[in-house]
């Protein structure tokens, strides 16, 4: 025991010693953890810890596996013991325990409740778990046990890759008396394997330049804003629109012009010869050609400007959103057009939200009512099927009283039938045990032994039909080991 509790140590330290850096896309781990189970538990009577002498120990090895940002895969391998328990009138000090366990994971840092690598993280688990104690096949029993198992815990971050680990969960026993037990474990837990870091993520690509990843963009391969979910803002794109076709009209429309002065400047000189022109007319056409060719350029830079016109970058959490500033247009008209644009389509969005809204609470409401119907139906079948077999357990325990008390004499006058539900030699243990009898049999007592152990009845008395009602009676209350003796 000694040599195993220095190689736990020695494992945590190397756990602990081999940090380096986190990535939320590193898919496999393992831990090393230490399981505490309290068997004295009863959650109908609000007693959710005893830690008494039963309270028992193992050691747990996990390999875990990243199913998605939100669930995750956990399976380990448990060594341990059980302690001072009671199977029917014997008493175990110490049994061997080995168990094999699988849960799944909801984490809620997935990136959207809590951020993926937080300096706390809470989650939920559910599962199922089975031990082999091979003790129990001395007393004719099964050594499986199977549980299934529903908690939460807490994942503490030391560093990067290394997080300490507190959980409790129920363990709900799934045969035989179906009874409840806590379990608590605490432990450390390490990420294993190495982000490829070269190249870009597929994630992160941006096919239309526009700042927002295609993977969260609804039209990857249209510029867009963000408010319009990377798609185009067409009221902006329209009136950018008007601005660029207003100046290629008059840019076209100049140089037509400058085209039929020149024309016209043609056919003169064509029809009185080029020596006829005056000095005076050749400055004249110079200067209007010079004055059209400055109008013509000064156009062209401007269209230039509107259609090179600079871009903004707003900062954001995740990405850099790029959007166009579209030039704002003198003519009050078409400011008060696209005022009233904006606010059409301000007043068509809200009604499709409304609408939407509305869609979504009735199929809610029609959901949930349907939810309600069927649970009503299991309800009243679950009930009618546990009466059925109550029914069946009386009739049957009526008919079998009958036969026993064919079968079997009359009992001495010395002598008693005593209805025993425990037997241990540890008189800490009777006490507590008789102390959950009192809520159900008024008349339990600890019985003496002279062998030095200490029983607790709940029925002493010559009747046996009346003694065997009883015992049927503490066992479908769920103390099954109970049994009726002579004495």
């Amino acid at each position: 025991m000694k040599l195993f509790k220095q190689t736990v140590t020695f494992l945590s330290v190397v756990l602990t010693l081999t940090c380096s850096a986190q990535d939320p896309d590193r898919k496999h781990g393992i831990g090393l953890y230490q399981n505490f189970t309290d068997y004295n538990v009863r959650l109908l009577d609000n007693e959710l810890f005893a830690f008494d002498s039963s309270l028992s120990h193992s050691t747990r090895i996990a390999y875990q596996r990243k199913l998605s940002r939100t669930w995750m895969l956990s399976t380990g391998i448990a060594n341990g013991f059980i302690l001072n328990q009671n199977i029917k009138e014997e008493f175990i000090s110490k049994a061997y325990a080995l168990g094999l366990d699988v849960s799944v994971r909801f984490k809620l840092n997935n990136g959207r409740i809590l951020k993926e690598n937080p300096l706390i993280a809470p989650y939920f688990t559910f599962g199922y778990r089975t031990d082999y104690i091979p003790k129990m096949n001395d007393f004719g029993k099964s050594p499986w046990v199977f549980h299934n198992q529903y908690g939460a815990g807490f994942n503490f971050r030391l560093s990067n890759r290394t997080h300490f680990l507190i959980q409790a969960a129920i363990d709900q026993k799934l045969l035989g008396d179906f009874n409840t037990q806590l379990q608590y474990r605490m432990g450390l837990s390490q990420s294993l394997g190495r982000l490829d870091d070269k190249g870009p993520k597929i994630k992160q690509m941006d096919s239309d330049r526009d700042g927002i990843a295609d993977a969260l963009d609804k039209c990857p391969t249209q510029f867009g804003t963000k408010d319009m979910g990377g798609c185009p803002d067409t009221l902006a794109q329209f009136a950018h629109k008007i601005v660029v076709d207003s100046l290629e009209y008059l840019l076209n429309a100049k140089s037509s012009e400058l085209e039929l002065k020149e024309l016209e400047l043609a056919r003169v000189r064509n029809s009185i010869g080029n020596d006829s022109v005056s000095l005076e007319e050749k400055l004249q056409v110079k200067q209007i050609k010079e004055a059209k060719d400055k109008e013509i350029a000064e156009l062209k830079q401007q269209l230039e400007n509107q259609k090179g016109k600079t871009v903004t970058t707003v900062d954001t959490i995740y990405i850099t959103e790029t959007v166009y500033k579209v030039q704002e247009v003198d003519s009050s008209s078409r400011v008060e057009e696209r005022q009233r644009l904006a606010a059409e389509k301000k007043a068509l969005q809200e009604k499709l939200d409304k609408e939407r809204k509305l869609r979504e609470q009735m199929l809610a409401a029609a959901k949930e009512k349907e939810r309600l119907a069927l649970e009503e139906e299991r309800r009243i079948k679950e009930e009618n099927r546990r009466l059925a077999m109550l029914e069946q357990r009386r009739k049957d325990s009526i008919a079998n009283i009958k036969k026993q008390e064919v079968e079997f004499p009359p009992i001495p006058e010395d002598k008693n039938y005593y209805v025993i539900t425990i037997s241990s030699p540890n008189k800490y243990t009777a006490d507590k045990w008789l102390q959950k009898m009192l809520r159900d049999f008024d008349d339990a007592r600890i019985i003496p032994q002279p062998n030095g152990y200490y029983r607790v009845g709940v029925y002493v008395g010559k009747d046996r039909a009346v003694g065997l009602e009883i015992l049927e009676k503490v066992k479908q209350i769920g103390y099954d080991p109970a049994w009726l003796s002579v004495e």
